[in-house]
């Protein structure tokens, strides 16, 4: 009897499969690695505008986690600074791209404080610096950081537009989810404000943070392995990783053949010409 009602309605036997297979798609949407072009429809058109080579404006002043006016500028201390733009009420996206952010910082050999500095801003300007401290005690006590040099700033509705704009970190509040929509993106900065990186998502490779950071402190940071490895690498945009450059693979294949020959040949072409 089942079987005849299948052959009966195969509209509706598609269908029940398709339900069961949509089942780990569904479980798994609350942790998605959200990239630009793969964004859910309150993101589509929060697509963010790179401006590599630009400056953000380090005289914007924000509030502190204590709730002491700062600069960027004050902040803007170390060979690198990682940034995000997040708000602390986030019941979701926020808590996902922060968890990834740290847990990425916890698994690389750099220390926030010592080798670079992070800066949380909140977009929403509603909220306060005891929120703001609340949520980076969270951090701290979770993955177990050190505070010094890792910020949580709140800030005024025009400075956070400031900064977001030459960011490139569009954001707006959606009626239908209660939310803000943005997209999940972390920055790589100098010590006077360029933007050098953009990485997005929830989830990041230790190893790719970590060749970032000692990019962008253009080797002040880092050893001797990561200057190897940057010379053979070259950060992907499309696949937010390093992949391997050939351009240099090939110079540097180039310049050991080179010596290869000069080693073997330079003693042949001394003797001869004793010889002779």
């Amino acid at each position: 009897m089942i079987q005849k009602n299948w052959k009966s309605s195969p509209k509706q036997l598609f269908k029940l499969l398709l339900f069961f297979f949509s089942i780990p798609t569904l479980a798994y949407e609350g942790k998605k690695n959200y990239l630009a072009e793969e964004a859910p429809l309150p993101l589509k058109d929060m697509k963010v505008v790179e401006k590599t080579g630009q400056s953000i404006d380090l005289a914007l002043q924000f509030k502190d986690s204590p709730g002491h006016t700062v600069s960027l500028k004050n902040l803007f201390t170390e060979s690198a600074i990682l940034m995000t733009v997040v708000y602390y009420n986030c019941p979701s996206l926020c808590n996902f791209h922060l968890n990834g952010l740290f847990d990425a910082m916890q698994k690389i050999p750099q220390t926030a404080g010592k080798d670079y500095t992070f800066i949380a801003v909140s977009m929403d300007a509603s909220e306060t610096p005891k929120l703001a401290d609340n949520k980076k005690t969270t951090y701290l006590k979770k993955f177990n950081r050190s505070g010094q040099k890792v910020h949580f700033l709140t800030g005024e509705s025009e400075n956070i537009k400031k900064l977001t704009k030459s960011l490139g970190f569009p954001f707006r509040w959606d009626e239908a989810t209660n939310q803000f929509a943005h997209s999940p993106v972390a920055y790589l900065l100098s010590p006077k404000g360029q933007i050098l990186r953009y990485l997005y998502g929830v989830e990041f490779k230790p190893e790719t943070l970590r060749l970032s950071l000692v990019e962008a402190s253009q080797g002040r940071i880092g050893t001797i392995t990561d200057r190897i490895r940057l010379f053979c690498y070259r950060f992907n945009p499309g696949e937010n990783r390093y992949t391997l450059y050939a351009y240099n693979l090939m110079r540097a294949g180039a310049g050991f053949m080179a010596f290869t020959l000069l080693v073997t040949l330079v003693p042949y072409w001394i003797k001869e010409r004793k010889l002779s």
